[in-house]
């Protein structure tokens, strides 16, 4: 509910239900506008990914959601260090499904990390507490499954396999390779020549 002046009695009057569309609303934005608007979804980006050693770090759920809209930063403050998928188990496997809307096993997402600052070592996208891939499987390639894979290597430099030098981009496929009630199964899988 609104007041605006009336022309003719100079008093407010009441204004209800008043309806805009957002092409309406997108016509009134100046060039102005749309860079402040570019500007503010830069600044108000999650802090980057500090990932660490055993059992590693997981994400919070704003961080992976905006690696599903723009590209996720990543810093490695150890030798190596661990993006965590949560433990592999059913459980968690059908969390990825709900989070991901994974409704069929044609359906895949797509996420994307970055290298922030230079990783002294090696950044790993795995499971904890375990050596098990029943549930979660983390593939490099497309080839083969494993509960852990590199996603930056600091000595393979630009233009190589899993590189970690600033700026590096990972693109990570995620799909279900099973639906089935007892049996979900969600991959986890590294493009590793994506920049």
């Amino acid at each position: 509910m609104s007041y605006l002046p009336s022309p003719f009695t100079g008093y407010f009057s009441r204004v209800d239900n008043t309806v805009i569309s957002g092409n309406q609303l997108l016509s009134y934005l100046s060039g102005a506008d749309i860079r402040q608007l570019e500007f503010d979804a830069n600044v108000h980006s999650p802090p980057a990914l500090v990932a660490s050693a055993t059992p590693g770090t997981a994400p919070t759920i704003q961080q992976w959601m905006w690696s599903t809209i723009s590209s996720l930063s990543v810093q490695c403050s150890t030798g190596s260090g661990i993006i965590s998928l949560g433990t592999d188990s059913q459980s968690q496997a059908e969390a990825w499904v709900a989070f991901f809307n994974l409704q069929s096993t044609n359906d895949v997402r797509v996420i994307r990390m970055h290298v922030e600052s230079e990783v002294a070592g090696s950044t790993t996208l795995a499971t904890t507490g375990g050596t098990s891939d029943a549930n979660i499987q983390v593939q490099l390639n497309g080839g083969g499954s494993s509960y852990t894979q590199n996603l930056f290597v600091t000595a393979n430099g630009v233009g190589s396999a899993q590189s970690g030098v600033v700026g590096a981009e990972r693109i990570i496929l995620v799909s279900a390779n099973d639906l089935n009630s007892g049996s979900v199964l969600v991959q986890f899988n590294i493009l590793g020549n994506s920049m």
